[in-house]
């Protein structure tokens, strides 16, 4: 079993690695969406989604190591999507930097219901069903 301080020291190591990628670089030079899925899969083996992910942590993150050690990738990843309004990630960043231990979890439920709008099909629309 690893301990709990080896745990936590390499989730920091690989949450710094996935912060340190060059993917900012890389996205501002490609501006097709096919050609950076390819050169990142090219050169750091690693799926489109995650280079996405790993370059809006980076953007948002890479200069506030005080924020980015104190939370898993998940986290560090729903507190730089773009759903989050700003006075929530605000508030949150604050908690974090006091010490307080924040999760993806309480990302989530601090950034509420999400307006996705309305639905795709109208209610009192029978589906329609092929023969």
């Amino acid at each position: 079993m690893v301990p709990h301080r080896q745990c936590a020291l390499t989730r920091v190591a690989g949450v710094e690695a996935n912060v340190e990628l060059k993917l900012v670089a890389l996205r501002a030079d490609l501006k097709s969406n096919r050609a950076f899925g390819r050169a990142v899969r090219a050169q750091f083996d690693i799926d489109t989604m995650h280079a996405v992910e790993c370059a809006r942590g980076a953007r948002a993150y890479s200069e506030r190591p005080d924020i980015y050690r104190r939370l898993s990738w998940n986290a560090l990843v729903l507190l730089s999507s773009p759903t989050i309004p700003a006075p929530v990630r605000q508030d949150l960043e604050a908690r974090i930097l006091v010490g307080e231990s924040i999760g993806g979890l309480d990302i989530l439920r601090s950034r509420g219901a999400l307006n996705m709008g309305p639905p795709r099909r109208r209610a009192d629309r029978p589906i329609r069903v092929a023969a």
